[in-house]
């Protein structure tokens, strides 16, 4: 009986030595797998990399081009990107009883007039959530001018493969014709203080074409490549 008793205690603990070393080896499996993908693990003292938003990468040579939507359309609260840490802050509430007309936010990669990544307008069928960055195409330009410095916005649309129905609009005159005058509306008074008195600095230009729009476009993308260039051999 003693005998019995011994085999079976040796064999659980053969066993138990084997299921041990299984589940080793799985860890060991799952370590290495993570590794090369290069996973981030719960705990880890590295953070994963993350492109900055005024940073993103863009295809200079195409009419397509991304937008980081800072505001979405129909809310009085302007948020802004942190240009340091990336983080999306509010930056401050309209106080004019005006709403954006659209979904604004700006071309990453990009060096406008004002020192300022380039603005730009995005219409769409629904309101866009802050941070995210949508594919679009420039259909025109809202020339204008804050506080004597030149600050144009692109009005833009989302591309086909995004969203087919806009496919058809090319110019200012495809959309309704309300949201033009929503659009020159609140770029005329969203910076004036609560009185309502003065332009806050704001003078409108008027709408140019899509091709004037693109050359804006490719304009910035360049002059923030060769500011880019620029630094990395000063380095």
């Amino acid at each position: 009986m003693l005998g019995v008793l011994y085999f079976a205690k040796s064999t659980l603990t053969v066993y138990g030595i084997l299921i041990v070393r299984i589940h080793m080896w799985h860890w060991l499996q799952w370590a290495v797998l993570l590794g090369a993908l290069s996973i981030p693990v719960y705990g880890s003292s590295t953070p994963p990399s993350v492109d900055h938003p005024l940073h993103l990468s863009q295809a200079h040579l195409s009419d397509e081009f991304d937008v980081v939507i800072e505001i979405p359309a129909g809310t009085s609260v302007k948020y802004e990107v942190d240009p340091d840490s990336g983080h999306l802050r509010v930056d401050r509430f309209l106080t004019m009883p005006v709403v954006y007309p659209t979904n604004y936010g700006f071309i990453p990669a990009s060096l406008a007039a004002d020192g300022d990544t380039l603005d730009a307008l995005v219409v769409s069928r629904q309101p866009i959530s802050p941070g995210a960055v949508i594919r679009v195409r420039a259909v025109a330009v809202l020339t204008m001018t804050d506080a004597g410095e030149a600050d144009d916005k692109i009005i833009a649309v989302p591309v086909n493969s995004v969203d087919p129905s806009y496919a058809s609009v090319q110019t200012m005159d495809d959309f309704r014709p309300d949201l033009t005058e929503h659009i020159v509306g609140f770029f005329n008074v969203y910076k004036r203080p609560a009185d309502g008195t003065g332009t806050g600095g704001i003078e409108l230009g008027g709408f140019a074409d899509a091709s004037a729009a693109s050359a804006i476009v490719r304009s910035a993308l360049a002059a923030y490549q060769a500011q880019a260039t620029q630094i990395n051999q000063d380095q």
